[in-house]
C-alpha cells in the first residue's frame, strides 16, 4: 500500500512539474525545443474535463505545423525576427503571449486565441473562425477581423483591445462592444448601430496623431443602443469629431464617462495634444452640446473644449446642487467657484 502512495505522489509531481514548466515556458530563437501539449479528455467526478498531456518535443521554425496543437499561456519572444509561414489552426492557443513576435503568412484559422496577446505584425496572416475573446491585437487589418468567428458569427468583441489597426468600414452593428480598447485604430466608416458600448474606449495615442477622417464621430456614438436608450457609462474617447451644429445629449444620464478633445480639427505637437494651442482656435472648431436635464456622475470633462458654463448650469446636478466629482475645464470650474464665494 505504501509503495503504491509512493508511486501515486510521484506521478502527480511529475504532471505538476510538466505543467508548471510549460506555463512559464518561453520560446526564443536560441530554444532548441519545446514541449507540445496535446488536449485529452479525462474522467471527472463530476464530469468530462481536458488535461495536457506533455509528450511530443518539437523545434520551433518557419513552416512548422503546429496544428491542433495546445499552446495555452505559452509566450514566444522572436524578439526583431518574424515566424513565416507557421501552421497554427485549430490550435489551442489561450492567453498565449506573443508581445514580441510578428508573423507572416502563417495559419492561425480556427485556433483558440483567447485573451491572447500580439503586439507585432501579423502580414498575410489567416484568422478565419479564430476565436479572439479578450485578445489585445495589433496592426490587424479589417478582412482579417472580419473573418474571425467573434465578429463573423458571435457579434462579441467585449473586452478585446485593438491598437493601430485599421478597421475601416466594418458593420459593428449589434455587437457586443461593452470594454473594447480602440487605440489609435482607424473606424471610418464603421457602422455602430445598436451596439452595446458600456466601457468601450477610443483612444488616440499615436506619434503624429491620426488622421482626422479616420477618428470616430459622435455620430457614431448617438447610433448606438447606450446613447439611444440615455444611458451612458465608463465611456472614455480622447478626441472625437463632432459636426457643426448643436448635438442634444440633453435628459440623459452619464456616469464615470471622460470627454477630452470634442473638436474639429485635431491638433498635435509631436504626436501628443497641444492644448494651449488648441485653446486658441476660433469657437467654430469646438463642439456645441445640450446637456439641458442630463444627470452626471463621476464624468471628467476637463479637456472638453467647448462645454460652457451655460451647459453645465442646464443639467439636472448644478440645478440639484450635486456637482461633486465631477470635473470641468478651469475656467468654468473658477466661474463656479465664484459664484460660491459672493
Amino acid at each position: 500500500m505504501k509503495a503504491l502512495t509512493r508511486i501515486l505522489c510521484f506521478l502527480l509531481a511529475s504532471f505538476a512539474t510538466n505543467s508548471s514548466l510549460w506555463a512559464d515556458h518561453i520560446i526564443s530563437p536560441k530554444t532548441e525545443y519545446v514541449f507540445i501539449g496535446v488536449p485529452k479528455k479525462i474522467q471527472l467526478a463530476n464530469g468530462m474535463g481536458h488535461a495536457n498531456v506533455w509528450s511530443e518535443k518539437i523545434k520551433l521554425e518557419d513552416g512548422i505545423d503546429l496544428s491542433g496543437k495546445s499552446l495555452k499561456g505559452v509566450s514566444i519572444q522572436w524578439g526583431e525576427g518574424t515566424l513565416k509561414n507557421v501552421n497554427f489552426s485549430k490550435s489551442w492557443l489561450p492567453e498565449a503571449d506573443f508581445s514580441q513576435t510578428g508573423f507572416e503568412n502563417c495559419d492561425f484559422s480556427d485556433a483558440k486565441l483567447d485573451g491572447a496577446v500580439f503586439d507585432g505584425r501579423v502580414f498575410g496572416c489567416n484568422f478565419t473562425d479564430a476565436t479572439i475573446s479578450r485578445a489585445h491585437l495589433t496592426g490587424f487589418l479589417r478582412e482579417q477581423l472580419e473573418s474571425t468567428r467573434n465578429c463573423s458569427h458571435l457579434k462579441d468583441l467585449s473586452r478585446c483591445s485593438f491598437a493601430y489597426c485599421d478597421f475601416s468600414g466594418i458593420n459593428f452593428s449589434n455587437f457586443d462592444l461593452s470594454y473594447a480598447k480602440f487605440d489609435s485604430t482607424w473606424v471610418k466608416d464603421c457602422d455602430f448601430t445598436d451596439a452595446r458600448i458600456a466601457g468601450i474606449q477610443f483612444l488616440n495615442y499615436a506619434w503624429g496623431g491620426m488622421p482626422i477622417t479616420q477618428k470616430p464621430k459622435i455620430e457614431q456614438l448617438l447610433s448606438t443602443k447606450d446613447f439611444k436608450e440615455g444611458f451612458v457609462k465608463n465611456i472614455y474617447v480622447t478626441d472625437m469629431v463632432w459636426p457643426d451644429h448643436v448635438v442634444d445629449l440633453s435628459n440623459m444620464v452619464f456616469i464615470d464617462c471622460h470627454f477630452g478633445w470634442m473638436i474639429f480639427p485635431f491638433t498635435t505637437n509631436g504626436g501628443l495634444p497641444d492644448y494651449e494651442a488648441v485653446k486658441k482656435l476660433p469657437d467654430s472648431a469646438f463642439a456645441k452640446i445640450d446637456l439641458t436635464d442630463s444627470v452626471i456622475s463621476g464624468c471628467n470633462f476637463k479637456y472638453f473644449l467647448g462645454l460652457t458654463l451655460e451647459n453645465v448650469k442646464s443639467t439636472w446636478n448644478y440645478k440639484h446642487g450635486r456637482m461633486e466629482g465631477i470635473l470641468l475645464p478651469e475656467e468654468i470650474q473658477q466661474a463656479l467657484d465664484a459664484e460660491k464665494n459672493e
